[in-house]
């Protein structure tokens, strides 16, 4: 493994862009930004500083926004980590059960490739992108009762 993480995004900041330069579209584009799309922008940058999300963004595509912030963070935990939650992968706390770090790892950096791929929203099919979806869904819900062990 490489100490590159492959699953880091940069989040778009600002809204601008998107056409052909110097078309009808652009101008009204450069207009609308040059008068209320920076201010916005402003605001968008202060709401993710201070609350962690953008309120318009953010909150609207909620899913790609969590998989875009969770697969580098999951992947640089599986990769620098030193633990695992303590009994993982058994439910039952109470029974003294061996921890195991290697099944650990291998389920963070499972979860950081399904929360990658459902946020690129590359497929072919209407299939292979429920699939994608259902992949992400899947390990949210494996991760759950392990959210506390996520940041210690």
């Amino acid at each position: 493994m490489s100490d590159k993480n492959p699953y880091r995004t940069k989040l778009r900041v600002f809204r601008f862009g998107g056409c052909r330069l110097f078309t009808l579209h652009w101008r009204r584009d450069l207009y609308w930004y040059a008068t209320s799309g920076f201010w916005g922008d402003l605001r968008g940058i202060y709401h993710r500083v201070r609350y962690g999300y953008h309120q318009e963004y953010d909150a609207i595509d909620a899913g790609d926004f969590l998989a875009g912030i969770m697969a580098p963070i999951l992947w640089e935990l599986a990769t620098n980590c030193s633990g695992a939650p303590c009994g993982y992968p058994h439910h039952d706390r109470t029974v003294d059960t061996e921890t195991d770090y290697d099944q650990w790892r291998s389920d963070l950096f499972r979860w950081a490739k399904a929360a990658h791929v459902a946020m690129k929203d590359e497929f072919d099919s209407h299939e292979q992108h429920a699939q994608q979806q259902k992949d992400w869904a899947n390990a949210l819900i494996e991760m759950a009762p392990w959210w506390g062990g996520l940041w210690d």
